[in-house]
Formats: C-alpha cells, sequence, structure tokens
C-alpha cells in the first residue's frame, strides 16, 4: 500500500521529519504518495528458502546459499542506487536468479549434504510450520521444539535472550544449563530463531559417537557458512547417550568459520568437557517479569489462573514448570501428578499403569522406548494394538508422547515424579522397572544406562545385572555393543567409587583445602604410590596428614564389581562367537573393556593369533600389540 494511504499517525511523523530535513511540506506529502509500504514476515529468509527450494526444483541447502547471494546482490545494488541515473540504475532480473542457482548447484556437494540427514545426525530447524500442540498441553510441560517458538506458545525472556545474544557476539558459543523444568529447551530454540536472523539453523538429532561427528562437521562444511550466511549449530540434552560424542564435534565445528554454537544441558548432564573453547554459560532463573507476562498469556489463551502469579512465582523456587502448575491448578506438579497416578490403579487399566512405569523410567534415564519392542513385550499373541490403544490412552492424558517411532515421557521433570509416585508402595521396585528397561532399548544403550543408574539409584544396580547378561547372550550382539557395555559397567564402578570415597575425603578435609586438591593428593597414594619427603618440614607434615587419609580410602579394584559380574555372565562359547565374528578394531576393544575380568579360553586364544594378519602399518601394530 502507499505510505500515504495508511492514516495513521505515524504518517505526519514522516512529514514532519521530512520537513526537518528542508523539504516543504507539498514536497514531503508527494515523496509519501510515491511511497509504498512493503511489510515482511519476521522469517523472510526461511520462507524465500522454502519457496525457492519448491520454484526451482533445488535442494534446500542450494536454496539457502542462493537466499544469500541474492541478498548480497540487492544490498549492492540498493547501496549503488543513491549515486545512479535511471538510465544507469542497477538492476536484478529472474535471470540473476537463474546464474545464481546455477553456480551454487555446479559447486555444491548436494549427496554429501543428504548423507548426515539420512543418517539422522542433523536436519534443518523448522520455525514455519507451528506444532500443533494445545496451548493447555504445552503449559503442561513438554520438552521444547522449534515448533513450539513457531506456534508462539513461549513466552520471551529478555534477559537470557541477551545473555545469549552476547555470547553469540562474543565467544561464538553458548550452553544453556539448569534444572530439569527450567525452561531451557524453549529458550535454546527461541533463541535460535530470533538471535542471528541471517543464520542457518541446523538441528542436532543426534552425536553418538566419533564417525556422527564427523558426518555433522562434513555436512556444515558442505553448506558454506559465509559472514552473510553463517551457520548456527543447536544440540539440545547434552550429557545423554545420544549426544556422547558432542566435545568432539564441537570441537571441529569450531575450526569452521562463521560457524555458531548454541547448546543445552540438564544441570545434573552438565560436565565441563561440552565447553569446548570459550563458552558463555546461561542458566535460566524465572523472574517476576517473566511470571507476570506468562499469567498474560495464560488469561490470552483461556486458561483460568488458579493462583496469583506473585504467590505461584514465591511458591514455584525458580522453576517455570512449577510455577506452570501451581498457576494452572492451583497445586504443585507432584499433587497434580498424584491424582493421574491414583486414576491409573482402576483394575482395568493395569496396562496403562504397567506402561506408565515403563516410559517414565526410562525417561528418567533419557531413553525413549521403541513402539515395536513395547508390543512385543507387554501384548498377548497377536493383540499388539491393545498396546497401542493404551499408548494413545496416556498420551491424551498428558503422561507420555510418540517422538516417531518410539514412546517417551512428556518431560523429563514429570517423569521423575511419575516414576516416583507409581513406585512408593512396591513392589515393584524401581530398580525391577529398570531391569524390564534394559530388555526394550538397544544393546548399546544398556551401558549409558548401567552408568545413569549408578549416579541416580547406586543401590539399584545389582537387580539390573541378571537382565543385562541377558542382552549380551543374545545371538545378534556384536563385539562392539558388548564392549559398550562393559566400558558403561566400568564407569558405573568409578560412580560407585567416587561415591564412596567422597564421603572419606569431606569427613577427613582440612580448613583451606578443597576436595579436588585433597583428592588429587590421596588417590595416588591409596593406589600405591609414594611421594618424596624431606623437602621441607611442612611438606612432610603434609604428605603424612595426606597419606591418613588414603588409608582410610578402599583400593579402586574393590569396586569392580559391576564389571566383574557382567563379565561373569559371557560364557566361553558367547566370548569365543563374539571375537570370532568381529574384526580387530573391536576385538581389540572388547579385551581392553573386560581387562581382567574376561575369561579367554586358550583355544580361543590361539584362533584369534592365528587369523590375525600381522600389522603392516602404525594403526593395525598399535591395535594388532
Amino acid at each position: 500500500s502507499l505510505l500515504s494511504q495508511r492514516g495513521t499517525d505515524g504518517v505526519e511523523d514522516v512529514v514532519s521529519a521530512l520537513v526537518n530535513r528542508d523539504y516543504d511540506e507539498a514536497e514531503a506529502r508527494d515523496i509519501l504518495r510515491r511511497t509504498r509500504l512493503v511489510q515482511l514476515p519476521f522469517r523472510i529468509r526461511e520462507i524465500s528458502e522454502k519457496l525457492l527450494t519448491h520454484a526451482a526444483a533445488c535442494h534446500p541447502t542450494v536454496a539457502g546459499l542462493a537466499v544469500s547471494r541474492l541478498n548480497e546482490l540487492f544490498a549492492v545494488a540498493s547501496a549503488a542506487q543513491r549515486r545512479s541515473e535511471p538510465g544507469t540504475a542497477a538492476r536484478v532480473q529472474i535471470t540473476d536468479v537463474d546464474a545464481v542457482l546455477s553456480d551454487i548447484q555446479n559447486a555444491v556437494d548436494v549427496e554429501g549434504l543428504d548423507q548426515a540427514q539420512g543418517d539422522g545426525i542433523c536436519s534443518p530447524a523448522d520455525f514455519l510450520t507451528p506444532d500443533t500442540v494445545p496451548a493447555r498441553t504445552f503449559y503442561l510441560g513438554v520438552d521444547g521444539r522449534p515448533g513450539h517458538v513457531a506456534a508462539n506458545l513461549d513466552v520471551v525472556r529478555p534477559v537470557e535472550l541477551t545473555a545469549c545474544a552476547d555470547g553469540l557476539s562474543e565467544e561464538q558459543s553458548v550452553l544453556v544449563t539448569g534444572p530439569s523444568g527450567a525452561g531451557k529447551s524453549v529458550l535454546l530454540w527461541r533463541a535460535a530463531r530470533d538471535l542471528l536472523p541471517s543464520a542457518r539453523v541446523v538441528r542436532v538429532r543426534r552425536v553418538h559417537d566419533a564417525s556422527d561427528a564427523a558426518g555433522l562437521t562434513r555436512h556444515v562444511r558442505l553448506m558454506r557458512p559465509t559472514e552473510h550466511a553463517p551457520i548456527l549449530v543447536v544440540a539440545d540434552d547434552l550429557g545423554r547417550a545420544n549426544t556422547a560424542a558432542w566435545p568432539e564435534a564441537a570441537t571441529m565445528l569450531r575450526e569452521l568459520p562463521n560457524t555458531y554454537l548454541l547448546t543445552a544441558a540438564r544441570a545434573e548432564d552438565f560436565h565441563p568437557s561440552q565447553l569446548v573453547g570459550a563458552t558463555r554459560v546461561v542458566q535460566p532463573r524465572l523472574d517476576k517479569a517473566t511470571a507476570l507476562e506468562i499469567g498474560a498469556r495464560l488469561e490470552q489463551v483461556g486458561i483460568p489462573e488458579r493462583m496469583d502469579v506473585q504467590e505461584a512465582l514465591d511458591l514455584s523456587e525458580g522453576l517455570l514448570m512449577e510455577f506452570l502448575a501451581l498457576m494452572t491448578t492451583g497445586q504443585r506438579l507432584r499433587q497434580v501428578l498424584a491424582g493421574q497416578v491414583a486414576d491409573s490403579a482402576d483394575p482395568g487399566r493395569l496396562l496403562h499403569r504397567d506402561i506408565a512405569r515403563l516410559l517414565p523410567a526410562a525417561h528418567t534415564l533419557g531413553l525413549s522406548l521403541s513402539a515395536q519392542r513395547l508390543g512385543s513385550l507387554l501384548a498377548p499373541p497377536g493383540r499388539e494394538d491393545t498396546v497401542g490403544d493404551a499408548l494413545g490412552v496416556l498420551r491424551d492424558e498428558h503422561i507420555i508422547l510418540n517422538d516417531g517411532t518410539s514412546w517417551r515421557g512428556l518431560h523429563e521433570l514429570r517423569s521423575a515424579t511419575i516414576s516416583e509416585l507409581l513406585h512408593e508402595n512396591p513392589p515393584p521396585t524401581i530398580a525391577s522397572t529398570w531391569a524390564r528397561v534394559v530388555e526394550l532399548v538397544d544393546p548399546s544403550q544398556v551401558g549409558w544406562m548401567l552408568r545413569r543408574v549408578a549416579e541416580r539409584e547406586p543401590t539399584a544396580l545389582p537387580a539390573l545385572l541378571p537382565a543385562v547378561v541377558d542382552v549380551l547372550a543374545r545371538p545378534d550382539c556384536t563385539a562392539a555393543e558388548v564392549a559398550k557395555v562393559l566400558e558403561g559397567a566400568e564407569r558405573a564402578d568409578n560412580t560407585l567409587y567416587v561415591q564412596a570415597t567422597t564421603l572419606i575425603l569431606r569427613a577427613s578435609l582440612p580448613p583451606g583445602l578443597s576436595i579436588q586438591t585433597l583428592s588429587l593428593l590421596a588417590y595416588p597414594m591409596c593406589q600405591g604410590l609414594t611421594m618424596d619427603v624431606g623437602i621441607s618440614e611442612a611438606w612432610d607434615r603434609m604428605v603424612t596428614e595426606v597419606r591418613k587419609v588414603a588409608d582410610l580410602m578402599p583400593a579402586r579394584a574393590t569396586y569392580d564389581t559391576t564389571l566383574q559380574q557382567v563379565c561373569a555372565g559371557l560364557t566361553a562359547e558367547i566370548v569365543q562367537r563374539l571375537l570370532t565374528e568381529a574384526d580387530l578394531v573391536d576385538v581389540t576393544r572388547l579385551l581392553e573393556a573386560g581387562r581382567e575380568h574376561l575369561t579367554l579360553p586358550l583355544h580361543v586364544t590361539r584362533a584369534l593369533v592365528d587369523r590375525t594378519a600381522l600389522p603392516h602399518d602404525v594403526t593395525t601394530a598399535m591395535h594388532y600389540s
């Protein structure tokens, strides 16, 4: 529309501004009569890329690069118009778009770009398609996704967004961390959409191992990040099994120019290794301004408020999900979920209650469960539909949600609370439920389970081991998968050892000394190493005191219980099959993971040596040795 036809106070403001720049009023109004006002959507870049992808039948990344090149052409052309005459004015024509597309398609490895996406490592973040989740369900608490931001369901948190913007500008890397229920994921995707409007956003789906890390890095490199079209790599749930190789991926990604990292991790999953290079850490906390905005949003979508905003804020302890529960129900989250759990106790809902135990229990460890395996384990023969029906009911009751071909809890804080409520009056115990979960997950995830159970509920660990051994005895279980389980068992034992020794160290900690320093001094002594004396009287006194602490600490070898029990379940026949079917790399990994606890019969050792080729380079020599 013409600016002169707008009929708003703003039009008169423009006229006044032009008059102040020495135009007379008639000239100013003539300018407005010749000025058209074009209102663009917020995510004009994504819309342009989508339009170009469909109109030109090109790869989305090619479209993204083309939009970036066209933006540069338009910027140069518009800057030059100031000094041009009508006859010499720059023009951008449709044929220029075709030329740009042709140049980029000839230079881009489209098949390479598709590989990482086809492998499930990453995908473009979709901020154009609003999520269909109802507002009431969203405010009950769900894991944040780009579609929630596209649907404008979230509330902007200016303090945290400013911190994220500063981190991306100054360090090119931001990590959002906090307790479950603090609103990290939704903040992550709001920041990803709003803070770098020119960036192409890559959503990390999985970086499970070194191969995934290399695949993600190659994908971003092939996208050709530039100053005008940078890449923003976004990864949620760091510290979980599916993101175990993120530090390796981040190290490689940070070597690429014009590439930014935006990540999130729960406080209990955070580890310093996730901070690759200079990284800004942002910890969201619910403040009064955000709480008031949420209250207004609830009113807009027609959700009655059951508690005053300030009262709910005071009771929420800074947790967004707890605040929402208080606002929408007048009760704490645990009270709300206790009512749902009580309803599932009906004798006609035994299957629903069983599923409600399994899925939240798995979700508390960061795991989803396969729909196919749930049907196979829980359904009567030929009646898998009964499991599907029960899953649908629990989804509609906001207990679980479908994640493609698998199911998981709605949000980890909700899952943890539901799991606690359903195991308040055993049987079953949480340990026995986790043992059933072992049967439902991939063998490669079992080692992760052992480690997480050791962290959350160490007394439950022994109950899982018979199920773990059964999984490793399956004929389709590979040497690499068994090695992962044994590595997880060793990490579980490390956790048990740290828990035991931390109590001793804290009780012996002298004033002015940190527990980290004391452990660095005492642990080597505990393992039999000695420290030189005679350097000074103060040094000798310190060595004597540290020795007293070291003498109280158990030897690390006495805590190999999990690894020992898992290895004990691997019979000679199982070990022989694994070693016969594996290559040298996986054989080496399996033997190193089992260490002295893995029994290897002499004839198996001879057969292994006989079939292994002599080393011919550094890599094979390392494995052979």
